[in-house]
């Protein structure tokens, strides 16, 4: 069921209107049925105009008081709440729910991590996007359009273009959020630059990698009938895992005045040679 939201101003003027009309029911009723003598019914109508009027501009006070008092509670509220975003070590966003183009909201690291404001991301043309590495770009779209259709948290690892053109890992995680009635509203969510951690596993992977080769490069060692063949195992076993475009051996001929490719040689044609 949609719930109603009621301005400060309606809740005082309902408030003040309930009072009024209660006051006049009521107390003209009980006056006249007290006193009978028509001096004493003037005086004391006289007394409960002046006793109404201090009683209504002192419920009018309190309750100007208390909106007033909730309104600057409100915008402490936000200012903590900017000043808790800005502090993050993330970007903090919010997208128009259906169309990523459009930022809503975009918190001022933003420029930490792109070398954007937030006036100028928001202000460009379909920033995101085309931001995006080509290489990412298919699968982070369709990811998109994905969560969209779904609902579902959008949570994936990718790159973009800095301003100044090199390219940052980020890790982004979005949630929808809907109204009262799951109706979407908008999407909420977290930019994480992750380019360390993402240099460390490639050192990492490279590093296992190449201690891989070497345990092959040692039983090729071992199993190889001569040098030749030696030299194709260790040249297969690189070129597969490391530079299948161009790796080999050059070796001395006999004279030891000229460089002999192996006929193993990846990316060089030897056949003449």
């Amino acid at each position: 069921m949609k719930k109603w939201k009621v301005s400060p101003a309606l809740k005082i003027t309902a408030i003040y209107a309930l009072i009024g009309a209660g006051w006049i029911l009521l107390s003209d009723q009980i006056t006249e049925n007290l006193f009978r003598d028509p001096n004493q019914l003037s005086a004391v109508q006289t007394y409960k105009g002046w006793f109404y009027v201090v009683i209504t501009a002192l419920l009018l006070f309190l309750l100007v008081k208390n909106s007033l008092s909730a309104k600057k509670a409100d915008e402490n509220t936000e200012n903590h709440y900017r000043m808790l975003v800005g502090k993050l070590p993330a970007v903090v966003f919010m997208d128009k729910f259906d169309d990523p183009t459009v930022s809503q909201y975009m918190s001022p690291r933003m420029k930490d991590l792109l070398g954007y404001t937030p006036e100028e991301w928001q202000a460009g043309n379909n920033m995101w996007e085309n931001s995006i590495h080509p290489e990412d770009k298919e699968r982070v779209i369709a990811e998109d359009v994905l969560t969209d259709r779904t609902g579902a948290p959008f949570n994936i690892e990718y790159r973009l273009r800095h301003r100044d053109g090199h390219y940052v890992w980020v890790k982004e995680n979005a949630s929808l959020i809907t109204d009262e009635n799951g109706a979407p509203l908008f999407w909420q969510g977290l930019l994480l630059d992750i380019t360390q951690q993402k240099q460390i596993e490639q050192a990492t992977q490279r590093q296992l990698k190449e201690l891989t080769i070497l345990h092959a490069v040692a039983l090729a060692e071992t199993i190889a009938m001569d040098l030749d063949e030696l030299i194709q195992k260790v040249t297969n076993i690189i070129g597969d895992t490391l530079y299948p475009d161009n790796c080999g051996v050059h070796l001395l001929n006999e004279a030891k005045n000229e460089l002999v490719t192996h006929f193993s040689y990846r990316g060089v044609d030897v056949s003449s040679q």
